[in-house]
C-alpha cells in the first residue's frame, strides 16, 4: 500500500535541452508599459522583445504590480506573472531580488519553483509559464532569467510509473518517456545521469531506501533530469520494535496500540505490553484515553534534545472506532523516574510542588516539571499527587496533566478505590462500579471518574459504599 511523506517530491534539476536559449532581462534597462486588461488577471504592466513576453498582473491583489525607478519591479502579492517566448517552450526562469527582504516564494501554475537567498528558480517544458507571488509582502525583482526551446527541441522527461514517497513492500519501478526515440538512462547513487549511465531497459526492483535519477536523450537533445525519492519502512507490530530502529528509520504500526493522552502536536501511546511512544505531529485526528488507534499509522524515528519520537505522516491516522478501558498511570517514586521510562504515564504521590523553582519533590528526591500542556497548578507550593509523562528536554522532566492537592480517602475493598479531591475537581481511580457524586443538598452532579466541583463538601457513591470528601 502507498504511503506518502510530505517531504517527498519530484525534482526537476537544472538540466537544459541542448538548443536552448537564455536571456537575461534587467528590469531597469528595459521599457514596461500598461499592459491590456486580462479577462482572468485584470490589470498589470507589460514588456516584449517581440520574442520574449513578460506580464504582471494584479490578479485580484490589493495593488498593481508597478516599476520603481530604483530599477526593480514591484510584485505585490496574488500578483501573476505570465512569461511566453514567441514559438517557443519556456524552459526555465530566474527571478532575481533587489535583496533578501524582498524575495518571495512563488506558486506555479505547472511544476514547482524553488527560493534560495535572492534568487527564486524554475524548470520545467510550458508554452506560458505562469506563476503568483503567493505570499503576504511584495516582491521586488530586479532580473528576469528566461531560457526557452523549440519544441522540436525538447525532449519531454522521465515518468516514474511508481510514485515518490514511502512503502512497505518491494516496488517495481518503470520508466517512461513521452518524446518518440528517446533513450533512458538512470542511476541509484544520487549522481547526475549521463549517456554513460545505466540504460533503461525495463522495470526494476526497489526495495531499499534509494533516490533514482534519470534523463531522456534523443539525439544531442536532453531532457532536464526526474527525480524520485523512495524511502522503504519498517512494519512493526510492538512499540518495543518501534523504539529499536535506528534513528531515521520509519515504523509502520501494525500492532494494537491506544491513546494515552493527546495535546496540541503530542499524542503518547502505549501498548499491551505496557511500552510507550511519542507521536509527533499534526494528525488531523483527536484521540481520548483510552481509543484505539487504527493500525497502519506510520512516522519517523527521531531524536530531540534527549527523547525519542515519531515524526507523523497525518495522513495515514484515521479516527478511532474502538475503544478500551481508560489507561491508568503507574504510581511511581521521583527516583524511579529515569529515561528508560521516558513517554511513560507515571502517577507520583505524596510531593510537593513548587511552582517557583518548577520541581516536585518527595521523600525520594525532586525532579523538575514543565507545564507543557498549560494545565492548571498550583501558585504557591503545594502538597499532593501529581499525573503527568516522564519527559526529556536534554535533562529528565515531568509534564504535569493533573496536580490533585488536599482530601485523598482510601476505600479498602477489592477494588483498590481512592477518591482524591483537588482544586476544583473529584476523581475517582480502581473502580469499575458505578460512580455518583451529590453535592452537600443532595443534588447529583457527576457520574464520571473526574467530576469538576467547586470548593465544599461533597458525598461520593462508589458501588455501594459512600465517603464524604472536602474540595478545597
Amino acid at each position: 500500500m502507498k504511503r506518502f511523506l510530505l517531504s517527498i517530491c519530484v525534482l526537476l534539476t537544472a538540466a537544459l535541452a541542448a538548443h536552448a536559449t537564455e536571456v537575461t532581462i534587467t528590469a531597469s534597462d528595459v521599457t514596461w508599459t500598461t499592459a491590456e486588461t486580462h479577462d482572468t488577471y485584470g490589470e498589470g504592466i507589460k514588456y516584449t522583445d517581440g520574442t520574449v513576453t513578460i506580464e504582471i498582473y494584479a490578479n485580484g491583489g490589493q495593488y498593481t504590480p508597478k516599476y520603481n525607478t530604483d530599477g526593480y519591479l514591484q510584485v505585490y502579492a496574488q500578483n501573476m506573472v505570465l512569461i511566453t517566448a514567441k514559438d517557443n517552450n519556456v524552459v526555465g526562469v530566474k527571478f532575481d531580488f533587489a535583496s533578501t527582504k524582498y524575495s518571495k516564494a512563488f506558486t506555479c501554475t505547472e511544476g514547482s519553483g524553488s527560493l534560495s537567498g535572492t534568487q527564486w528558480s524554475w524548470t520545467g517544458n510550458v508554452g506560458t509559464f505562469s506563476a503568483y507571488n503567493e505570499e503576504a509582502a511584495q516582491a521586488r525583482i530586479k532580473t528576469f532569467t528566461i531560457t526557452y526551446a523549440s519544441p522540436s527541441s525538447i525532449v519531454e522527461a522521465p515518468v516514474f510509473s511508481v510514485a515518490p514517497g514511502t512503502y512497505f513492500d518491494a516496488q517495481q519501478v518503470e520508466l517512461t518517456c513521452a518524446t518518440d526515440g528517446a533513450q533512458i538512462y538512470y542511476t541509484t547513487d544520487e549522481s547526475e545521469p549521463t549517456a554513460e549511465s545505466t540504460l533503461y531497459e525495463g522495470a526494476f526492483p526497489l526495495s531499499a531506501s534509494t533516490v533514482v535519477k534519470a534523463i531522456a536523450i534523443k539525439g544531442s537533445n536532453k531532457s532536464v533530469v526526474a527525480t524520485a525519492s523512495y524511502t522503504f519502512g519498517h512494519k512493526v507490530t510492538t512499540i518495543a520494535a518501534a523504539l529499536a530502529l535506528a534513528d531515521g528509520e520509519v515504523a509502520r504500526f501494525d500492532g494494537k496500540v491506544v491513546a494515552v493522552y493527546q495535546y496540541s502536536s503530542n499524542l503518547y501511546v502505549t501498548d499491551e505490553a505496557g511500552d510507550y511512544a511519542l507521536i509527533y505531529g499534526s494528525l488531523g485526528k483527536t484521540y481520548s484515553n483510552g481509543d484505539v488507534v487504527p493500525v497502519g499509522f506510520y512516522g519517523t524515528k527521531k531524536l530531540f534534545n534527549g527523547l525519542t519520537e515519531f515524526e507523523a505522516e497525518a495522513s495515514s491516522f484515521a479516527a478511532s472506532t474502538e475503544a478500551e478501558s481508560a489507561v491508568s498511570p503507574k504510581t511511581v517514586k521521583v527516583s524511579d523516574v529515569t529515561t528508560a521510562i521516558q513517554n511513560h504515564y507515571v502517577r507520583i504521590e505524596g510531593v510537593t510542588l513548587d511552582p517557583t523553582a518548577k520541581t516536585i519533590t518527595d521523600a525520594t528526591g525532586s525532579l523538575a516539571f514543565y507545564n507543557s500542556f498549560k494545565v492548571t497548578l498550583p501558585s504557591a507550593s503545594a502538597t499532593g499527587s501529581v499525573e503527568g509523562i516522564v519527559s526529556i528536554y536534554n535533562n529528565l522532566q515531568l509534564l504535569p496533566i493533573v496536580f490533585s492537592e488536599g482530601t485523598s480517602v482510601d476505600m479498602a475493598d477489592a477494588d483498590a478505590v481512592r477518591i482524591e479531591a483537588g482544586p476544583g475537581v473529584i476523581e475517582v481511580r480502581g473502580s469499575a462500579a458505578s460512580i455518583e457524586v451529590y453535592d452537600i443538598r443532595g443534588a447529583l452532579i457527576g457520574r464520571s471518574r473526574t467530576t469538576q466541583a467547586g470548593a465544599g463538601i461533597y458525598f461520593v457513591r462508589v458501588g455501594g459504599r459512600t465517603s464524604k470528601v472536602v474540595v478545597r
